[in-house]
């Protein structure tokens, strides 16, 4: 499955654009999978730091990040950005195809 998130409820057809960060690329619609989508559940400008438990994770690192929690996945955000946060209303519009 693919997603794309938006914080528009009112979307109906998606029209590709062009992305201003890749001016080589011709018009896209931006979508992506249940593994990256964690990516996309945040407000556009918000700064975070995503990081997953794995077996590439060093035991040292695993004691430091990982020890006190059971989550596999960690996300920070700066604490000036929880009540824009808790506002956010993400889209999540299944694209089949």
């Amino acid at each position: 499955m693919l997603y794309h998130i938006s914080e528009e409820s009112n979307i109906e057809v998606f029209v590709p654009r062009k992305a201003e960060a890749w001016p080589d690329l011709p018009p896209v619609v931006w979508a992506m999978d249940e593994k990256h989508l964690i990516n996309y559940l945040f407000p556009r400008e918000c700064p975070r730091i995503i990081y997953s438990n794995s077996q590439k994770v060093s035991e040292a690192d695993r004691e430091k990040f990982f020890s006190q929690t059971v989550a596999n996945t960690i996300v920070v955000v700066e604490k000036g950005w929880l009540e824009r946060m808790m506002q956010a209303r993400n889209i999540q519009i299944l694209l089949r195809g």
